[in-house]
């Protein structure tokens, strides 16, 4: 028997039932997700202490985080060859570290696009160190004989060595473990380590460290310099190739420049 009222009620039941449900996914928050970044131990990377989170990469990936509702979990190496492998097998998402777009990295590695432009600087003492020991270097021929402190880990340890055979000039690359900032600046300037290899832009902060420090002496090109992503993360790199190229346009970006550099 046709019963128009129990028919009415079921439908309006299930009106209610689905007004309800639209409701409740309308007020769910949206989903956050974890993006796992690392950096380097130091303040052109990220310094974690009880009070703030601070750090050149760390202002950007931040930025790019809360642009896409991402849960940050930086993690902090100093250790190149130690993050290329958490990026390799899936333990990071992003290495935001200034690499240099070398084809070497690029065989293994994506690259977002460059954050800006660098190259291999000779730090020395300008006037050879408080032991007055040391020459200072004003051109590549001036490095004979003499020993190029690099970074260990450091990606332009490979290049130094090329400088060596391309230009004929028999210098000695060796690698120190430090990597704070302020130590090598004091390490420099007292002639612990009388000639450093490193890139512009961190020459530019151990200068403002320490403004007895020369940066003026280059050994190489200019370089790209961007972060590094898995090349199984496509859909990442696009998200942040496409954010950047807006973000480096921007005045927040120059703000931060200023900031550290």
């Amino acid at each position: 028997m046709y019963r128009p009222n129990l028919i009415s009620h079921i439908s309006y039941l299930v009106s209610c039932v689905l007004c309800l449900a639209a409701v409740s996914c309308k007020q769910l928050p949206p989903q956050e997700k974890t993006l796992t970044v690392v950096a380097e131990n130091n303040i052109l990377g990220c310094v974690i202490n009880d009070t703030a989170v601070n750090g050149f990469q760390y202002e950007i990936i931040k930025s790019f985080a809360d642009t896409f509702n991402y849960k940050l979990n930086i993690v902090l190496s100093n250790n190149l060859e130690t993050s290329l492998e958490m990026l390799k097998n899936g333990e990071a998402d992003v290495l935001a570290r200034a690499l240099p777009t070398t084809l070497s990295l690029k065989n293994e590695f994506d690259f977002t696009i460059p954050l800006y432009t660098s190259n291999l600087v000779l730090v020395q003492h300008k006037n050879g160190g408080k032991k007055r020991k040391n020459v200072t270097v004003k051109t590549l021929s001036d490095l004979e004989g003499k020993t190029v402190c690099v970074l260990e880990n450091s990606p332009y340890i490979r290049q130094l060595h090329f400088l060596v055979e391309d230009s004929g000039i028999d210098f000695y690359v060796e690698t120190t473990r430090s990597s704070k900032l302020k130590h090598l600046a004091e390490m420099i300037d007292v002639g612990k380590i009388p000639y450093l290899a490193i890139d512009k832009n961190t020459a530019v902060y151990l200068q403002k460290l320490n403004p007895n420090l020369d940066i003026e002496t280059k050994l190489g090109l200019n370089q790209f310099m961007a972060w590094a992503v898995s090349k199984q993360n496509q859909e990442l790199k696009n998200q942040l190739d496409d954010w950047l190229a807006t973000f480096l346009q921007e005045a927040e970006y120059r703000e931060i420049l200023r900031k550290y550099f």
